[in-house]
């Protein structure tokens, strides 16, 4: 299954197989490395992408909300004046980071799910599936099978032009 050309790394959407890894990508740097001798199964599902999407949207919620009130007094000393407190200023600040929390935490599509020793990770792919991701899990499955390697083995792959989610399969970790 190797094949002459030795391809090292095989990228897409924002997920990078290697021989011994898998990664999740921002832009080209590595930002989530998980060795692929601690992962037990892959398993392609759809949903919420975030990691934990319920402390992450309660968090988003709470600088929102936080900055939402700072901001309201702000406006009212514009108008009114009386006092306000340079803490009120700087609270306005959350309120972006409480919307981006919020948009991630709600935010849906293709993950790899990476069922560890230790817990699970969501690996999610940037923008969805499309008619490449049949070679992309082809390359993987030949990087990580190479003669002598322990790597990872799947179940047939949906036929090309059905729809993205007929993609979802699983890969599991040789013994």
């Amino acid at each position: 299954m190797c094949g002459v050309t030795v391809v090292h790394t095989v990228d897409y959407r924002g997920v990078r197989f290697t021989a011994d890894r898998v990664a999740l990508l921002d832009r080209d740097r590595e930002v989530v490395v998980i060795p692929l001798d601690k992962v037990r199964a892959l398993t392609l599902r759809r949903g919420f992408t975030a990691e934990r999407p319920l402390p992450e949207a309660l968090l988003g919620l709470a600088c929102g909300g936080l900055a939402t009130l700072a901001l309201r007094r702000v406006v009212l000393w514009f108008m009114r004046g009386g006092i306000v407190w340079d803490i009120q200023i700087l609270l306005i600040l959350a309120l972006p980071v409480g919307i981006s929390l919020l948009r991630h935490a709600v935010s849906r599509g293709f993950y790899l799910l990476a069922e560890l020793n230790r817990g699970e990770r969501k690996l999610p792919f940037v923008g969805g599936l499309d008619q490449r991701f049949p070679d992309f899990v082809r390359q993987a499955e030949a990087l990580v099978l190479c003669p002598g390697r322990h790597g990872l083995s799947s179940n047939t792959l949906a036929p090309a032009g059905e729809s993205p989610a007929a993609y979802a399969r699983s890969v599991r970790q040789h013994p």
